[in-house]
């Protein structure tokens, strides 16, 4: 599959690492790419018109400093995506908060179900994984706050 027939919309699910060269992207079905998860993330963020780097710039600036920051890959739709793990680990998947319909500790993992009913299990901590949702919560609320502000 070629870059170009990757879009991250407000229908992905989640990007996940398959190694070093490869993820799957999931949305009604699993898309599986000759691309790394950053390639896949980079590639959406400049799509909607910015950088990786822009976005998360943008998230420090809203969010104040913090590690693993969400993303808005695309406004109008409020398609934010979060990490699981530091954007520099292989094994960082990113997950689409607009997409959870629940998640539950499963052990040590969190087991996410989607709107679509898919499940994924993940390998972090349930503690970890509600503070992703709470910081990708603030920037939803950030983001719909100032567009109301811009009416």
């Amino acid at each position: 599959m070629k870059i170009d027939e990757i879009e991250v919309n407000k229908g992905v699910c989640a990007i996940i690492p398959i190694d070093d060269n490869h993820c799957k992207i999931i949305t009604e079905k699993e898309i599986k790419t000759s691309m790394s998860v950053m390639k896949v993330i980079q590639y959406g963020c400049k799509f909607y018109g910015s950088s990786f780097e822009g976005r998360v710039e943008g998230s420090r600036f809203l969010l104040g400093p913090c590690y693993k920051l969400p993303i808005i890959i695309e406004e109008i739709t409020e398609t934010i995506l979060f990490p699981t793990h530091s954007y520099k680990h292989k094994k960082c998947s990113w997950i689409s908060f607009s997409q959870i319909k629940e998640y539950n500790k499963v052990g040590y993992n969190v087991k996410v179900v989607f709107n679509n009913n898919k499940t994924l299990i993940l390998p972090i901590s349930y503690e970890s994984f509600e503070m992703q949702i709470l910081r990708a919560t603030k920037l939803l609320l950030t983001l719909k706050k100032r567009k109301e502000n811009h009416r």
